[in-house]
């Protein structure tokens, strides 16, 4: 079944960040080792500091690569970074990292590949202390002949949850879902839409009743599966699309559903891409963004209810090739581009600063050699226009008891606006004008639920709101 989907400009308002938004950013270089894959995985400390892991290699021998760890202080600045070597410099060899994660005893695990030359790859754990000094490290197979993860989920007291490729003894490929323990021993592994080459699981996320959902692609089209605590099958959904679809993250939504960033081919040139699934993992919405030739690689959840969005080079699908400059977006439950913001290089990692800041780190290239960098935004960017709109619209009650809510205007301007409350499938359930300095909007009419306010200017959104309303 073919999806309905389409382009999203970001001219329909001159929207921009504030000038103050960017509150501090850093390239980590190294001498040595010039050529260093992006930020995959930020953690915050509880000093206030961060862990950053990524993937480096020497300039001279791009085929052994080795896991990069850089640990900065609250600000940002490099206290100190290590290189996690095997072999020597000559040799061929490669280990990757993609995430970072604390344990309880107040250690950490770095969960990536490794690739030996002329051997198969397997997933790869390494556990280190707060200084960064190597206490075990563990190769994971299993039943396949190689095993490639791209992500690590820390689930329950002391298991983690992995996702990626495996290949069988008869060289087919299968999006991968493995849970192991803390010391890497199998607890389960199961394999899902087998294919020849075009197969992969990318992320993988615990819902809020213990069922695990991966996204990924199958034979060029978006792939979206749920599983229970066991790994066994609930459903899964191919979306398909004319040309080639990747779904490269996933989060659940407040509405239970799910929001896949990733990148959307039309015409022979990829998009970043939005697509948004109710729980049942149904299509409800996708859309794709003016940005030629990159792919959403990161997905947070703001405060709003909406979402922000990072994007990269789309050779990254193919390689370790994170490339060229990035666009931090921020969108609404709808996928409406509210507000967007150029980044160094590409926007590989988004977390939540203990301040309510956004971290971003990823990838600055120079001259072809590649940086690992990361900046901090002082708050959950907020849409800027050029009428100055900032944040000046307030909801109360919210949550919503009494049957009707109040929707102040704090800007000294325009005085009139339109809305529309939507329901969370998009669909409108009233509109009208909001017009002074506050102005009362019934809900008894449409019962209790989860909706969403959008505010418009000239028909074009200013800021959304969530809404929870109660009989």
């Amino acid at each position: 079944m073919k999806i309905f989907y389409f382009f999203v400009f970001a001219s329909f308002l001159s929207v921009h960040l504030n000038a103050q938004t960017i509150e501090w950013q850093h390239i980590y270089e190294h001498d040595g080792y010039a050529v260093t894959n992006p930020v995959e995985d930020i953690l915050p400390l509880d000093d206030g500091g961060y862990f950053l892991v990524g993937t480096g290699h020497y300039p001279n021998a791009l085929n052994n690569r080795f896991i990069r760890l850089v640990r900065t202080d609250a600000s940002g600045n490099m206290l100190w970074d290590k290189f996690f070597f095997k072999e020597e410099q000559n040799s061929t060899f490669w280990q990757k990292a993609h995430t970072i994660l604390p344990l309880d005893d107040g250690n950490f695990l770095i969960g990536g590949n490794e690739k030996p030359y002329f051997t198969s790859d397997s997933i790869y754990l390494l556990k280190i202390d707060l200084a960064g000094d190597t206490l075990w490290t563990r190769k994971i197979i299993g039943d396949y002949v190689q095993t490639e993860s791209n992500r690590m989920l820390h689930v329950g007291d002391d298991e983690l949850v992995f996702v990626g490729v495996a290949t069988d003894s008869s060289a087919q490929k299968h999006s991968l879902l493995l849970k192991a323990d803390t010391n890497g021993e199998i607890v389960w592994s199961k394999h899902f839409w087998p294919a020849e080459h075009k197969t992969q699981g990318y992320d993988v996320i615990e819902t809020v009743d213990g069922h695990f959902v991966v996204s990924g692609y199958h034979e060029d089209d978006i792939t979206l599966f749920q599983t229970d605590g066991n790994g066994d099958l609930i459903w899964s959904k191919k979306y398909v699309t004319p040309e080639l679809a990747v779904g490269f993250r996933v989060l659940q939504t407040d509405d239970g559903g799910y929001l896949i960033g990733g990148g959307l081919m039309e015409n022979d040139t990829i998009y970043p891409m939005l697509l948004r699934a109710n729980a049942s993992g149904d299509s409800l919405w996708m859309k794709s963004f003016p940005y030629p030739f990159r792919i959403i690689t990161a997905l947070h959840a703001s405060d709003q209810g909406g979402f922000v969005f990072g994007t990269s080079d789309s050779g990254s699908l193919y390689s370790d090739f994170f490339g060229a400059q990035g666009v931090l977006g921020q969108v609404d439950a709808f996928g409406n581009l509210l507000s967007e913001m150029p980044l160094p290089g590409s926007g590989v990692s988004i977390d939540t600063a203990s301040d309510g800041g956004l971290l971003v780190g990823g990838s600055f290239t120079d001259s072809y050699i590649a940086f690992m960098y990361l900046l901090k935004t002082d708050g959950l960017f907020n849409a800027v226009d050029d009428h100055g709109f900032v944040n000046n619209f307030s909801v109360f009650p919210n949550p919503v008891l009494n049957g009707k809510f109040t929707v102040k205007n704090n800007w000294s301007g325009l005085q009139y606006f339109d809305y529309q409350l939507v329901d969370i499938f998009g669909k409108t359930i009233k509109k009208g004008i909001l017009s002074g300095n506050e102005s009362s909007i019934s809900t008894e009419d449409i019962g209790s639920g989860m909706y969403f306010l959008v505010v418009s200017m000239e028909g074009n959104p200013i800021t959304t709101t969530k809404i929870i309303a109660f009989d």
